[in-house]
């Protein structure tokens, strides 16, 4: 195990451990405590998970968990309640008739502007986490109203304050548990970068010597194509070939 390993297990074993005191809190079969409290548990998991996570990326992905849960459950109890008004006036036919419509026209409208084209990028190319959590809470917040609850709507309210909990908690300890400085991140991340384009110009440099090589002094092949790899080579023996004609015709050595 190397280092970065050891320090995402010890980050990652606090993170939970905190966050599982919200549930283990609360007695099993008692009243009190903290409702809904693996709801914590479960954010605060998504949130930190991933070695390469860097404070930063911590700090971006609560937001966008943040800006799906509350956009999900502000849809959610919308058109709860406007199915419970339905229920009252025509029954609870008409209100999973209505819940069900609520669904298709809220999924359609998220996944249509999620990856509708903001300049050259998709939205849901940027903004993936927030969609999802989206359309879960939304859902998560819309079936308790098709049920004889006194406070459909509770479930809902449990939900953002956890996730919100979760979010500030997540941040709080990746910072405070061997936390990961963005700058290191992105040097490696554009050494890397810069590698790739060097050995790619190398490679596009070469294929264009070879092409310059066969075109100034085509032999013709009375056996087919070779195979790439062959085919490079032969060219540049052709190559050599040509120059050292060339010199010892001028009488002088070829570079």
């Amino acid at each position: 195990l190397d280092r970065d390993s050891l320090q995402f297990g010890v980050r990652m074993s606090v993170c939970l451990t905190v966050s599982s005191l919200f549930v283990l809190a609360r007695p099993p079969e008692g009243e009190g405590g903290f409702r809904q409290g693996m709801w914590v548990l479960i954010t605060v998991l998504f949130v930190c998970w991933f070695p390469t996570l860097d404070v930063a990326s911590v700090l971006e992905k609560s937001a966008q968990r943040l800006v799906g849960t509350l956009v999900g459950a502000a849809l959610g109890l919308a058109c709860g309640f406007l199915s419970l008004e339905v229920r009252e006036a025509h029954g609870f036919r008409a209100q999973a008739i209505c819940l069900a419509g609520c669904i298709a026209l809220v999924t359609f409208a998220v996944c249509s502007y999620a990856t509708a084209r903001v300049g050259q990028a998709r939205l849901i190319e940027k903004k993936n986490y927030a969609t999802i959590l989206c359309m879960l809470t939304f859902t998560i917040c819309l079936m308790p109203f098709y049920s004889m609850s006194d406070k459909p709507w509770e479930k809902s309210m449990l939900r953002v304050r956890n996730v919100v909990i979760g979010c500030f908690l997540g941040v709080v300890l990746s910072m405070m548990v061997f936390p990961r400085p963005t700058v290191p991140i992105l040097e490696e991340k554009l050494t890397k970068a810069v590698e790739l384009a060097g050995e790619s110009s190398e490679a596009v440099l070469h294929t264009a010597a070879d092409v310059f090589a066969e075109n100034a002094y085509h032999v013709p092949q009375e056996d087919g194509p070779l195979p790439t790899r062959k085919r490079m080579t032969v060219r540049r023996r052709k190559w050599r070939n040509a120059e050292s004609d060339y010199a010892f015709e001028h009488g002088h050595d070829s570079v």
